[in-house]
């Protein structure tokens, strides 16, 4: 596909005193603004690997609006303008009008946490496609998603023990003082709890803590952290 691109052209106007001036073509039609288009291309990887391209990660399109506001985009045919990456991590927006964008993700890779900020900016030009795939530092990048199980049981009988809580926490002191928790769950009836959505350091490495906060009747409380 060719980019729309901007018809520029002269157009004489006469000018009278008195009257009201109209822009008209030579075959006597209205002049009409063509707004220039043109398209960007980004890429998505690993935030740890970026040899590793992430597929079906999907966005909206916006561009800064008045204040902190932000304007969600319609391609030039009037539909929301969205992104979805391939299998090569890539995608391509629609045409849109030359400006600024930045990107917010909608879902996120499978296996990967959604990125909540606004990315970008993306700077489309008259005719032409942004390629924003070229660099490691115009790469968009998902965390990957890490779990942790928690089995809790009876320390002589090994049943399992449904209802104890337990804390999530970042430092070893913050679980010894039980402050700044970054999760709090319960183990079900088979024991067990899994806390979600953690990721770990550029490193490819973190230490998580956990504490028990509570537990069921005739049973104390574990203090190990």
């Amino acid at each position: 596909d060719a980019l729309a691109e901007q018809i520029e052209k002269a157009v004489p106007v006469n000018i009278v005193i008195g009257k009201t001036t109209y822009l008209r073509n030579a075959d006597g039609t209205a002049v009409e603004n063509k707004v220039a288009y043109g398209k960007f291309r980004i890429k998505k990887v690993d935030a740890n690997n970026a040899g590793t391209v992430l597929a079906g990660a999907e966005f909206d399109i916006y561009r800064k609006g008045t204040g902190d506001a932000w304007e969600r985009m319609k391609d030039s045919e009037g539909k929301w303008a969205v992104l979805k990456t391939g299998a090569d991590g890539t995608a391509v927006s629609g045409y849109l009008p030359a400006g600024e964008y930045y990107v917010k993700e909608t879902k996120a890779p499978a296996g990967y946490l959604k990125g909540d900020a606004y990315t970008g900016p993306y700077v489309v030009e008259k005719g032409k496609l942004a390629d924003y795939t070229t660099s490691a530092e115009k790469y968009v990048t998902n965390l990957k998603e890490f779990k942790i199980q928690v089995n809790k049981a009876d320390g002589k009988t090994n049943s399992p023990l449904g209802g104890v809580t337990f804390g999530l926490y970042g430092t070893e002191q913050d679980a010894r003082n039980d402050v700044n928790r970054l999760a709090l769950g319960r183990t079900n009836t088979a024991g067990s709890y899994v806390f979600t959505g953690l990721s770990v350091e550029s490193s490819g490495t973190k230490t998580y803590y956990l504490r028990e906060i509570s537990t069921v009747d005739n049973y104390q409380i574990n203090d190990t952290v």
